[in-house]
């Protein structure tokens, strides 16, 4: 049974047989489809996740491009104060990340924690940390290994913009005082808030924090890898059923 006409022709040529008209006549057949299918399933699911983040991330920068009072720039990366009612301090955006400074985190801080919170998220643009999470949070998350390695990573990346501020005393100084102030947290945003998460503090107290390992990503992909070629190949060295 020929699933699409062209793509049987196509495959029927590079194989030089004609076993794709009679795909699902094996074993064989029946875990190549399986697997070509699940892994599209899987692509189209990431890649509408991606398109609606990509969507809810540019609503939320424009929402914000509502408010701006002023603009300025510090090491090549646009920073905006805009008028909100939250303690904000935001880097947003893909390719080209900007920073968010609200107001209202402007009049609780002094100049000296501002310039770090500052230097902290200007780090995040320059590493382009809010595009990585775009990236990880479209992966599935649903595997308890795979979520505490994004969640380490994402920790990660908070501890190496804390270690890009000049001054470590300012950053811990707003710290403390942003952890007594509601911060929003919209994780399906490709942004990076500035979050008092206990990770920031273990390396502050000396603890070393390693960057997780995705190694078993890696190997689970070329295992999936090995066993499509497997599969085709069994496949395309059995005899055509005539």
């Amino acid at each position: 049974v020929a699933i699409f006409p062209y793509l049987q022709q196509q495959a029927d040529m590079v194989c030089g047989c004609a076993q794709f008209s009679n795909l699902t006549s094996s074993p064989t057949g029946w875990m190549l489809v399986t697997s070509i299918l699940i892994l599209s399933l899987l692509g189209i699911v990431m890649t509408g996740r991606v398109l609606w983040m990509l969507r809810v991330t540019r609503q939320f920068k424009q929402s914000l491009a509502q408010y701006i009072t002023h603009r300025t720039q510090y090491r090549g990366v646009a920073i905006y104060t805009v008028t909100h009612d939250d303690s904000l301090a935001v880097c947003v955006g893909y390719f080209h990340p900007t920073v968010f400074i609200s107001q209202t985190l402007i009049e609780q801080l002094f100049g000296f924690e501002l310039f770090a919170v500052i230097q902290h998220e200007v780090a995040h643009a320059k590493r382009y940390d809010p595009l990585q999470r775009l990236v990880l949070n479209a992966l599935p998350n649903r595997i308890p290994y795979w979520r505490n390695s994004v969640e380490q990573y994402f920790s990660a990346q908070e501890i190496v913009a804390d270690d890009a501020v000049t001054d470590p005393v300012s950053i811990r100084s707003a710290f403390v005082k942003l952890t007594e102030l509601a911060q929003p947290q919209q994780p399906h945003l490709a942004a990076t808030w500035f979050s008092t998460s206990q990770a920031r503090i273990n390396h502050w107290l000396g603890e070393q924090t390693p960057l997780p390992s995705f190694r078993w990503a890696a190997v689970g992909a070329m295992i999936i890898a090995l066993v499509l070629l497997g599969s085709y190949r069994a496949f395309a060295s059995e005899p055509a059923a005539q």
